[in-house]
């Protein structure tokens, strides 16, 4: 299987989070100093600013740092069903994470939680009890990804069809998969197909009996996906 990644781009991102949680406990620490001395303007300013940044330096974390790496699980979870003619694309195109098959091309909307995961239909809730869902303060909450997904696959079906208008009959489609490996997914009745992360070799093995693109097709789609990656990396 072929993994595209936007390796720069995850670096740089690791380090703004690093930075902005380590600056805002910094500024927070500050903000307490200047109250013990009496300065409460400049203190409430400085913690105010210092919540600001932990909490994009956590949401950041929680997308670019936290284990396991979405960009990691799910290519461990692809690894074992697929060969050449699979690809796999991370953070070089309209979506995060874009996987292309002999049947089409899945946008994958991924969620790093544990824990009970309850999915009804276009309900999506986190089940854990209110304390623990509280301690995940700025990190992305469980939700249905909805209008966000529907983006990002018509983005990427905007890729196919302006590299090649032929290329619109190429399916494609979305998928949610939580890679955390003490996620407990309790699913009825989802609206598009919400699976593990260690489920996906199955998945691939049901799909692979679904209509297959035709060897041209599927190589033209992957030459428009690799041309867009190549301009998203600058090269």
């Amino acid at each position: 299987m072929k993994i595209v990644t936007h390796t720069a781009l995850a670096a740089r991102r690791r380090r703004q989070a690093l930075a902005l949680s380590l600056g805002g406990t910094l500024v927070l620490l500050a903000g307490l100093w200047l109250n013990f001395q009496g300065r409460f303007g400049w203190a409430f300013a400085l913690l105010v600013l210092g919540t600001l940044a932990s909490w994009v330096g956590i949401a950041f974390g929680d997308r670019w740092i936290a284990v396991p790496r979405p960009d990691v699980a799910l290519a461990d979870g692809l690894r074992e069903r697929t060969g050449r003619v699979f690809a796999l694309y991370h953070w070089v195109l309209p979506a995060d994470h874009v996987f292309l098959a002999p049947w089409g091309v899945t946008v994958f909307a991924v969620f790093n939680h544990d824990g009970p995961i309850d999915v009804a239909g276009r309900r999506w809730r986190d089940a854990r009890p209110l304390w623990q869902r509280a301690l995940r303060f700025g990190r992305r909450p469980v939700a249905h990804p909805g209008a966000a997904v529907t983006a990002d696959v018509a983005a990427v079906r905007g890729v196919l069809t302006a590299a090649d208008a032929e290329l619109a009959s190429v399916p494609v489609e979305a998928v949610a998969v939580f890679t955390h490996p003490r996620v407990d997914l309790r699913v009825a009745d989802a609206d598009l197909p919400v699976l593990r992360a260690a489920d996906l070799g199955e998945w691939v093995r049901v799909a692979m009996r679904r209509p297959r693109l035709s060897d041209d097709v599927r190589k033209r789609a992957e030459a428009a996906l690799d041309a867009a990656a190549a301009a998203r990396r600058g090269g």
